[in-house]
């Protein structure tokens, strides 16, 4: 649902502390004020009957709903009658509603605020967590379900016709009489589903707005700004890129984000919480690889990506190159870097290159066996390579045991992971 209010609604996700949720109830406040006039400007929704009844109730698929005109009446249908008065869990009986749906969109704490158009109107609501019963409906009528949040406080003069859910309210059942305006916030999950019903107490009412807030969500982007140069001369050069989602699980090929080509300067839009390799290919130049950790994507981002010309004799390490244990099978979570390396080969068509295979084995002479080892698994790369449509006669393999460990002396799992890895030699161009 296109609506205006969509970017004053977020704003309002960054609050949480009691001071500051009281500054919110204050920002809503003065929307609230505005809306006697400016929103009023705005295109109003009218609802039907049916919205008055539990089975009609309106799909909300946005956070933000409204402003509404007065809903009059309690529908074709009574489904909140005959009740006390000081019922913490119910409405005395309906009196001029309206019934909301809506399915949680994130796993988080849910806040809600329902804001009188006309600040002198009272509202009380009953929220509702749907059991997935085709009969909810009924159950809520013959008295069977309990709400998950109720507020029936009247109508304060400090806070001008708002009422919803809060993070610094304590009850979560407020029954009619003097009281908070706003119950406890709520604990969802992404999917839950649930029920919302709206009443005015009065007559001629002006309507309302309803915005629903995901604590935390929806998370900002963070913008990745990538110029790539040649290393030695600082000139731009234009290069293939890929973003990759890297995957925890090393079974599962990391999946490709972004494929951009042909220039040296770009701005690629990152979801937070993520882990990204950023790899850019060019023609002349080794390939350049870089991970992003998922706790540096929170803000914007400036990388650059220097890259270093082509020369015979020079070596490459390829990143997460991964096998299962006591074997040369590639593990999914290799096949990103491979997909790199072929880029490469395919963007330098006249490169040969010697794939190099090594492992971690310190104190221990380099024996037959971990040659074998080695071999067979740049062996594995070599077979991917010429899978992928990669020339054999551009492709050699060769295991080193672990004659040239990066560490010979590792101090942790990372330098043990780097002593057992893949190196790409350039042999000729």
């Amino acid at each position: 649902m296109n609506n205006p209010y969509q970017k004053t609604s977020a704003k309002f996700l960054r609050f949480g502390s009691s001071r500051i949720e009281m500054n919110k109830h204050l920002l809503i406040l003065t929307l609230a004020l505005c809306c006697g006039t400016a929103c009023l400007a705005q295109k109003m929704y009218f609802p039907q009957e049916k919205n008055a009844d539990c089975n009609g109730a309106i799909l909300m698929t946005d956070s933000v709903f409204g402003p509404t005109v007065p809903p009059e009446g309690h529908g074709q249908s009574l489904e909140i009658q005959k009740n006390k008065m000081r019922d913490m869990f119910t409405f005395e009986r309906e009196h001029n509603t309206l019934w909301y749906s809506f399915e949680a969109m994130y796993s988080t704490e849910l806040t809600l605020d329902i804001i009188a158009i006309d600040s002198v109107d009272d509202f009380d609501f009953l929220l509702f967590k749907h059991d997935g019963s085709e009969d909810f409906c009924d159950k809520i009528k013959r008295g069977e379900i309990k709400p998950a949040r109720t507020n029936m406080a009247k109508n304060r003069s400090d806070q001008k016709g708002l009422t919803g859910l809060s993070t610094d309210a304590e009850v979560e059942y407020m029954p009619s009489g003097p009281g908070n305006p706003y119950s406890k916030s709520i604990f969802v999950q992404q999917g839950d589903k649930f029920l919302l019903v709206v009443d005015n107490y009065s007559k001629g009412g002006k309507g309302h707005m309803l915005h629903v807030h995901y604590a935390g969500y929806p998370k900002p982007k963070a913008i990745l700004k990538l110029t790539v140069i040649d290393k030695v001369t600082r000139k731009p050069v234009k290069s293939a890129v890929e973003v990759l989602i890297v995957n925890d699980d090393q079974n599962i090929k990391d999946e490709v984000l972004h494929s951009v080509s042909d220039s040296s300067k770009y701005k690629i839009v990152l979801d937070p919480g993520i882990n990204y390799d950023i790899n850019c290919n060019a023609k002349g130049y080794f390939f350049f690889s870089r991970h992003l950790n998922e706790d540096k994507v929170k803000n914007d981002i400036k990388m650059v990506a220097k890259l270093t010309k082509v020369v015979v004799g020079e070596k490459l390490t390829l990143q997460n190159i991964n096998f299962h244990e006591n074997s040369s099978k590639l593990l999914n979570s290799s096949i990103a870097s491979l997909d790199n390396l072929i880029s490469f080969m395919e963007h330098n068509k006249t490169v040969t290159i010697e794939v190099q295979g090594h492992v971690n084995a310190p104190n221990r002479k380099n024996s037959k066996e971990m040659n074998e080892v080695s071999e067979l698994r740049a062996k594995s790369v070599h077979l991917y390579l010429i899978k992928r449509n990669i020339q054999e006669a551009r492709l050699v393999y060769k295991g080193y045991g672990n004659k040239e460990m990066t560490y010979p002396q590792p101090a942790n799992a990372t330098q043990e992971l780097a002593n057992r890895r893949v190196d790409i030699l350039i042999t000729g161009l």
